[in-house]
């Protein structure tokens, strides 16, 4: 069977039955629940397994966070490829997918991430013995096409008009690069001295992310939480309780940040481009690739160039102006002894 001799004998059950799933399906034991998927399997022969089927595996065995987003692909792929047997899938049977999907007028990131479900799961199913070989046809991501900036005249409004906590948050993606993720989970736990110390990130590497005294001590201003490093503060009742330092949550954050742009007067601005802005501005300021993407965490510098490449245009005027320098003495030279 795949994976018993790489991950163990109970990688299979370990990896689709959890605990709870085995009290709840009334299991007395692993070896109880591997006879289970065994007859699982033996329900679905093997020439008949359809796209629908090896989604339906996959929803209901592979449980995460966004299992509810899953859900939501895997209905347009059922539509659309359900009957189809998954192990014939092939590139062509993709992209007149993606076609359909576009004629449907979905995104092609929307596209691109039903795919993503689809692939996922058809590698689920191999790996779990359904299908005899993982797929084989490949995706290309769609281009990102945002690239809105708040330059420096913008970003310093923002950060004056901001409260405390809020402050904090522009200040940390502005001139870190932090994602919105990393700041509302960022514990004080994980600051060493002057370092922030991101265990996970979204590539799955950790970062290390040196903070300035400005922000330290903004950091240490209140509202101050004792686990949370950027709390948010809440008021009590018509204002009568105290302020309070709590956690930042995607909701309370959203709003803070809309009703400081709408008294900036800033629009089309997210908090994710001041992300991007500090890759750009600090390109444009003539900082390395390297640097940018040591205080970022971006995986590699072709994805860094690639999308922060129209921010090096004043570093390449100058690179125009320093080469002409170099070669005009000489072209005078030419032209005065053409006049002699």
């Amino acid at each position: 069977m795949k994976g018993v001799s790489k991950h163990g004998p109970n990688w299979r059950v370990d990896a689709i039955i959890d605990g709870e799933r085995l009290r709840r399906g009334g299991f007395t034991s692993r070896e109880s629940a591997v006879q289970w998927l065994e007859a699982r399997r033996a329900g679905i022969p093997e020439a008949g397994r359809t796209v629908s089927d090896v989604l339906a595996f996959y929803l209901e065995h592979r449980t995460c966070k966004t299992q509810e987003r899953q859900r939501q692909l895997a209905a347009h792929l059922r539509r659309h490829m359900g009957e189809r047997p998954a192990q014939s899938l092939r590139q062509v049977d993709v992209d007149d997918y993606a076609a359909a999907r576009t004629a449907e007028r979905a995104s092609k990131k929307t596209a691109w991430n039903e795919l993503g479900c689809l692939r996922a799961a058809c590698r689920y199913a191999w790996r779990n013995d359904l299908l005899p070989e993982p797929p084989k046809w490949g995706m290309s991501k769609p281009a990102s096409v945002r690239r809105r900036v708040a330059w420096q005249e913008e970003a310093a409004k923002l950060v004056a008009a901001a409260d405390v906590p809020l402050r904090r948050v522009v200040l940390a993606a502005f001139t870190r690069g932090l994602r919105r993720s990393e700041i509302i989970d960022a514990q004080r736990s994980w600051l060493h001295g002057d370092t922030l110390l991101i265990p996970t990130t979204k590539n799955g590497m950790a970062k290390e992310v040196p903070l300035s005294p400005a922000l330290l001590a903004l950091l240490e201003e209140e509202p101050r939480h004792p686990v949370w490093l950027f709390a948010a503060s809440r008021r009590g009742r018509n204002g009568k309780r105290p302020v309070q330092a709590v956690r930042w949550t995607k909701t309370q954050l959203r709003r803070a940040w809309a009703e400081l742009c709408t008294r900036c007067g800033v629009t089309d601005l997210r908090i994710h481009d001041l992300r991007r802005s500090m890759a750009s501005v600090g390109l444009s300021l003539g900082h390395s690739v390297a640097a940018v993407q040591s205080v970022g965490g971006w995986a590699d510098q072709v994805a860094l160039l690639r999308h922060y490449s129209h921010a090096q245009s004043a570093q390449a005027t100058a690179l125009g102006e320093d080469l002409e320098r170099a070669v005009l003495p000489a072209l005078r030279v030419v032209q005065g002894g053409k006049a002699r």
